[in-house]
């Protein structure tokens, strides 16, 4: 747009600060003629029309700038969508996966086959916990010789079905010389389930390997815990191959009785 003319833009400030003011009060008020005023209006109409046009340029600016973060945005979330899918569907893959392996290796313990003993053990290593229970039940059953220490380990599992399937099938098949201190560590435990707690002295009164006079005197303070006593009491007479002639009484005098029998005897 063309400035106006010195002589012309103080009639187009004036039209500017008073709109809608007619012709002839505008040349009433500047002293001018009906040229001057008029040229002033089509100034200021071409003043106007330009700052129209700016703005329009700025809006259509903001509109593609919103576009683009829209269509980002979009973008985005689809891509997050994407991938979100993907993971879903790689992780329904190997659940697919890792049921197929579970099935093969209780299919392979059916038979007794030993041609999978490598993979049960890379399984009772893995991370996925219903494998590491097949693994475990395959070692266990087909070829616990082979695997004592991997099998002692699944007494420590994190997994509470695996552990305590451990606790129930390791000690019969490996001997209390592997797994016996892990079987004593389980039970003197107060942390652990009871449960557990009661499965480990079991498995020491049924594993073979003894007598183990000294895994016995690492039980005989269980004497004075009434939840586990009894069982306690099997376990020591198992481990000791034999009892004190008299071992009832209160706790306390039950607990000297097998300490002092136990430590007279022969360790091992």
């Amino acid at each position: 747009m063309k400035a106006p003319d010195e002589n012309d833009a103080h009639v187009v400030s004036y039209l500017r600060e008073h709109p809608g003011v007619s012709r002839q009060a505008a040349m009433r008020a500047l002293g001018v003629s009906a040229t001057r005023v008029r040229r002033g209006e089509a100034a200021l109409v071409a003043e106007q029309a330009a700052h129209g046009r700016r703005r329009r340029r700025r809006a259509g600016v903001g509109v593609a700038v919103l576009a683009l973060a829209v269509a980002g945005s979009l973008a985005a979330s689809a891509l997050r969508r994407a991938g979100a899918e993907n993971e879903r569907i790689a992780a329904a893959q190997a659940e697919q996966a890792a049921r197929r392996t579970e099935g093969e290796l209780y299919a392979a313990l059916d038979r007794r086959d030993p041609g999978e003993a490598r993979e049960a053990a890379l399984r009772l290593a893995g991370e996925d916990p219903a494998l590491r229970l097949a693994g475990l039940r395959y070692l266990v059953r087909v070829a616990p010789d082979e695997h004592r220490e991997e099998l002692a380990a699944a007494l420590e599992d994190s997994d509470s079905r695996v552990r305590r399937a451990a606790l129930q099938l390791v000690g019969p098949a490996v001997g209390l010389a592997v797994c016996g201190q892990r079987l004593v560590a389980a039970a003197l435990r107060h942390d652990r389930p009871l449960a557990e707690r009661l499965l480990a002295l079991h498995a020491l009164a049924q594993s073979p390997g003894g007598p183990q006079r000294g895994l016995a005197l690492s039980l005989v303070p269980l004497l004075r815990d009434e939840a586990v006593g009894r069982s306690v009491a099997t376990a020591l007479e198992a481990l000791a191959g034999g009892a004190p002639a008299a071992a009832g009484g209160d706790a306390a005098t039950a607990e000297a009785t097998w300490r002092q029998f136990l430590e007279q005897g022969a360790g091992s």
